[in-house]
């Protein structure tokens, strides 16, 4: 590792594989919070794409390795992993060992390792050489998806090889290849000399998995629920939701709410197949419904033949036009097969807004009496669902939206969030003045 850069001393090093979407943002925020602690803070990422002023990336633009880099992933991306609904992508690719270890991107010193994602950028062998650099400090793990806690994969809900040892991998089409097993072992192996070490969960379902995965089953394991914008997403108001249903021409209809997605694991197609139950099964229930999708326009097209009102808005990057939306609608679904949040599910429930959603990720944290929990994601039982939202009177729904929305605020406010931030940063490098 190169120690003849500029860098400072930081106090706690970030490990994330993108400093953009999912996993980046989360860095991003979290080194925020950590610099409002008083913390300084630095990010490592594979490539550097945001315009954040903390975050490095090991690979540089003009670099022949970031090409090779480039390539090496769209290979294994699109031409080795199965294309399944149960099995989402592999990330069997890493960036060069010495590569990574001679970056200038690494700070002289640091106090504390966090590591929210590697898979794409280095192993745990890698990971291995850094924390003998910086003196055996302490790590934490944060969960982001399954990828933790397997050779690799992401998602892939129905395996259960986690539980003892990832090899064979039915996800990746070289399934003789070794590469998944050795991966597997290697975690296990490094995992047992990183001595203090803690993983936070992000779901109570990640929690439960976690401890029951070989890899972590004896590490110290929390759950911390990341926090959703309460300024943005927890402001709306019965007169506000009535303005904004007017504005669009909603104000007689039941609104349905849901992230559009051609991705299998996502689950849209059970949405379809109940969309279309219900024309034929209730048309008067099916005329008075209003369709909101955003994201891509995989439902849009399954329904351009369909006699259906469709509120498309595409991918919503402007958060205050987000939660907008969820205000106006009535019920939003989430259909997801397999995933660690999603993070819709938190704007949805600190809007206040009735959520139907499979059993998966923070489903359990976040749906209680605000909405329904799906037990085995079939269609029919999806549209059971939405008959029974349907039914609740409008004067109960105002109330039951009140009564959402402050429990979805006592569990992801941002306060709460820094608050045990702090004691987690306090009980790893002592309490800061």
């Amino acid at each position: 590792m190169n120690n003849n850069n500029n860098n400072n001393e930081v106090d706690i090093l970030i490990l994330s594989t993108y400093d953009q979407d999912g996993a980046g943002l989360h860095s991003i925020y979290q080194k925020n919070l950590l610099k409002k602690l008083g913390y300084k803070v630095s990010i490592i990422c594979a490539e550097k794409l945001s315009e954040d002023e903390e975050t490095k990336g090991i690979l540089i633009k003009g670099d022949w390795e970031l090409l090779k880099y480039k390539i090496k992933r769209r290979i294994h991306r699109y031409f080795l992993n199965e294309k399944s609904k149960r099995y989402s992508f592999v990330h069997s690719y890493e960036i060069n060992e010495n590569k990574v270890l001679k970056s200038n991107a690494w700070p002289n010193s640091c106090k504390l390792i966090i590591c929210n994602y590697l898979s794409g950028m280095f192993s745990f062998k890698t990971l291995y050489k850094v924390w003998l650099r910086y003196k055996k400090i302490p790590i934490i793990f944060y969960g982001v998806d399954m990828e933790l806690y397997t050779g690799g994969c992401h998602y892939s809900r129905e395996c259960l090889q986690y539980k003892q040892l990832c090899k064979k991998c039915p996800a990746f089409k070289l399934s003789k290849s070794k590469k998944i097993e050795n991966n597997f072992l290697q975690k296990h192996k490094y995992l047992n000399l990183f001595k203090k070490h803690l993983v936070v969960a992000s779901s109570e379902e990640m929690k439960i998995q976690l401890k029951e995965s070989y890899l972590f089953s004896s590490s110290d394991i929390r759950k911390i629920l990341m926090p959703t914008d309460s300024k943005i997403f927890g402001n709306s108001c019965e007169h506000q939701r009535i303005r904004i249903r007017t504005k669009n021409g909603f104000e007689k209809k039941f609104v349905i709410m849901i992230r559009s997605s051609s991705e299998e694991r996502k689950g849209c197609y059970n949405f379809i197949k109940a969309i279309n139950y219900i024309e034929k099964d209730n048309p008067e229930k099916y005329q008075s419904i209003q369709l909101i999708a955003v994201g891509d326009d995989f439902i849009k097209s399954k329904l351009s033949n369909k006699n259906i009102s469709l509120f498309y808005e595409g991918f919503v990057k402007d958060f205050s036009k987000l939660a907008d939306l969820y205000v106006a609608s009535d019920v939003f679904i989430n259909t997801s097969l397999a995933d660690s949040g999603p993070s819709m599910l938190s704007q949805a429930a600190m809007t206040g807004t009735s959520i139907i959603s499979t059993n998966v990720g923070l489903a359990h944290d976040l749906i209680s009496t605000n909405g329904i929990i799906l037990k085995n994601n079939g269609y029919k039982e999806l549209v059971n669902a939405i008959y029974k939202i349907m039914k609740i009177p409008k004067s109960e729904q105002s109330k039951n939206r009140i009564k959402a929305r402050n429990s979805a605020f006592s569990l992801l406010n941002e306060e709460k969030y820094l608050n045990t931030t702090k004691d987690l940063m306090n009980e790893f490098l002592g309490n800061k003045n």
